[in-house]
């Protein structure tokens, strides 16, 4: 989940790929069916609607906290905001609508010291069917801590919850990986998210499924891709989204040098490979190692995947609009953002509810200074 000022500890997320857990949002479609199937008109402005200051300033700002993410925490179907201190373990929700937030809801010791490398979030437990779950992960020892937040609609709030290794240590541990990548990669009852972990030298990956249980381990499949397609650092980044319209996430694959790109689409009803797809967008639209941040949602309301691409520097960015298909379809849109919104200021983004019901926005942030922008992709109806 950055680029070189962002602090190299952040690498292992392939410079900088976020994904959202869009579930409500799914089409339940089988990977049988051989043409996209478009049931909404796309509505992708040609300028997003920029809003600044939409959360107070001196809550997030001093330096106070240095990671950020997003997601539906209290169940309620929108989104609150994460921030977190590596450090000292300080920590803050942070209700994007109201203006609320509780800090120190986890208790600071459970996640300081910087022992965790990375945060990452979604849905991993039937107990909060509705709700998204933080996974904190430590690449080294492979010690990880997954988090239940408290219910932050009421006033009286116990602390959050806190698990220790749901994911056997050994199986994520020394640095056998680099990239930790979050999506609904299987179907399951309980349609619970999974997480990827890929090294991008040696190829090698592993999918963990949990088991859904707090008192359960989890199990896991490794090498499901073919270490070969994805080794050689022939690729960077990865992160995962619905973008054919199927009942799972696809991975995708991008080299931020070079531009190529590779998607792996997988089964609906086992854990294994359907198809590779290489170069689905042109290399030449992503290369020149122009755009090191990358994150996914659904931005145009249609309720499949789509990929936002940043350069925080220059504040260029692209969007890679995704139309379902077997293999989907983009049509790269470029600064939809306006640049001098986003450029030169901002350290991080993370996913806020958008201005319609089907489509996330995003939330940019400098923790120096606490300012914060929203970027809206569509119009209210």
């Amino acid at each position: 989940m950055h680029f070189e000022w962002m602090k190299s500890r952040l690498s292992f997320r392939g410079v900088f790929a976020k994904n959202a857990s869009t579930k409500a949002r799914r089409r339940n479609h089988s990977r049988m069916a051989a043409t996209a199937e478009v049931l909404e008109t796309r509505r992708v402005l040609s300028a997003a609607t920029v809003t600044p200051d939409v959360v107070p300033e001196t809550i997030i700002n001093d330096d106070a906290f240095d990671e950020m993410v997003s997601g539906d925490f209290s169940g309620d179907g929108t989104r609150e905001l994460f921030f977190w201190n590596r450090q000292t373990g300080a920590n803050r929700f942070v209700d994007p609508e109201t203006g609320n937030f509780f800090t120190n809801t986890i208790d600071p010791r459970q996640i300081n010291g910087g022992v965790f490398e990375s945060v990452t979030v979604g849905n991993f437990l039937t107990t909060t069917p509705e709700e998204s779950e933080m996974f904190f992960w430590d690449p080294v020892s492979g010690s990880n801590r997954t988090v239940v937040a408290p219910d932050l609609s009421v006033t009286s709030r116990d602390g959050a919850v806190v698990f220790d290794n749901l994911v056997a240590t050994n199986l994520i541990n020394g640095n056998d990986f680099s990239t930790i990548v979050a999506g609904d990669f299987r179907t399951d009852a309980a349609d619970l998210d999974e997480l990827f972990f890929w090294d991008p030298s040696s190829g090698q990956n592993r999918f963990v499924t949990f088991s859904g249980s707090s008192s359960g381990s989890a199990s896991f499949s490794t090498n499901v891709i073919n270490p070969a397609a994805i080794n050689g650092n022939d690729f960077t980044i990865a992160t995962a989204g619905n973008f054919d319209g199927a009942a799972v996430d696809e991975l995708f694959f991008l080299n931020n040098g070079t531009g190529r790109n590779r998607m792996v689409l997988l089964n609906d009803n086992s854990l294994s490979v359907f198809a590779v797809e290489t170069n689905l967008v042109a290399p030449n639209a992503l290369n020149g190692n122009v755009y090191s941040t990358v994150i996914t949602s659904d931005f145009d309301g249609d309720l499949d995947s789509d990929i936002f691409l940043w350069d925080p520097q220059s504040g260029q960015n692209r969007l890679l609009s995704a139309t379902p298909g077997q293999p989907p379809t983009f049509q790269v849109e470029t600064n939809c953002v306006n640049r001098a919104e986003i450029d030169r200021v901002f350290d991080e983004v993370t996913l806020i509810d958008g201005a319609t019901i089907n489509a996330d926005g995003l939330f940019f942030w400098d923790a120096s200074e606490g300012t914060n922008t929203k970027a809206d992709f569509t119009t209210a109806p």
